[in-house]
């Protein structure tokens, strides 16, 4: 029997935010030698729902979250001299569902006076590391 093999790529980060929920999206992008860049894949998760219970739970000002983005299977080979890159941002909007940043659990309800502008930082210290996990496959 062959042992199962991991290919799922994913971005862990530290995070804390100003309001009681918002979005991260973590984007792997294939950088060329020569300047173009090209989106491999993406991931988004509700910060509010980044409980592995799956149940929401609001981030608290000033607390720092960690959280997970599973940006799925890839198998792909980065050339020689190309780079990769990860984006970090609150929104993908349209191509993801915008998030008020309210906190309330159906955002289909919040009109205009439940936006909120959050301020987000991502942590990247010895005690609170944001990485990528990239599966790498050898050849034999």
């Amino acid at each position: 029997m062959v042992p199962a093999v991991r290919h799922e790529a994913t971005t862990t980060l530290h995070i804390q935010s100003s309001c009681a929920d918002t979005d991260f999206v973590a984007k792997l992008i294939e950088l060329e030698s020569d300047g173009p860049a090209m989106l491999l894949m993406d991931g988004v998760m509700r910060a509010m729902y980044s409980d592995p219970s799956g149940e929401p739970r609001r981030l608290a000002p000033g607390r720092v979250e960690r959280l997970s983005i599973d940006l799925g299977h890839i198998y792909h080979t980065f050339r020689a001299g190309h780079r990769i890159e990860i984006d970090v941002t609150s929104s993908n909007f349209p191509r993801r569902a915008r998030n008020t940043n309210s906190g309330h659990p159906i955002l289909a309800n919040d009109g205009d006076p439940d936006i909120r502008v959050a301020t987000n930082t991502v942590h990247h210290s010895e005690e609170t590391p944001s990485f990528v996990e990239l599966p790498v496959l050898t050849h034999r």
